[in-house]
């Protein structure tokens, strides 16, 4: 994990964003190990979580802003 907040991003959103984005352009972003952590089911299983670092969940909705009005239309009509 690498420490950093919401709140240490939206300080500097300009200057992080513009980083961001020039890493994954750039084909050098590399995402960080997930947090795993597990949460109690209803029947008393546990179901194992992955929390991303708040940069990789970043990246993450940047994708999904790119790829889903591309894909949405075609998975509409299975």
């Amino acid at each position: 994990m690498d420490g950093v907040t919401v709140d240490d991003i939206e300080e500097h959103i300009s200057e992080y964003g513009s980083a961001i984005l020039r890493k994954v352009k750039d084909g050098s972003y590399q995402p960080l190990p997930v947090k795993g952590v597990y949460i109690p089911k209803e029947n008393g299983a546990k179901r194992a979580l992955g929390i991303p670092v708040v940069r990789d969940h970043i990246v993450q909705q940047m994708i999904l802003n790119i790829l889903d009005p591309i894909y949405r239309p075609s998975l509409f009509r299975l």
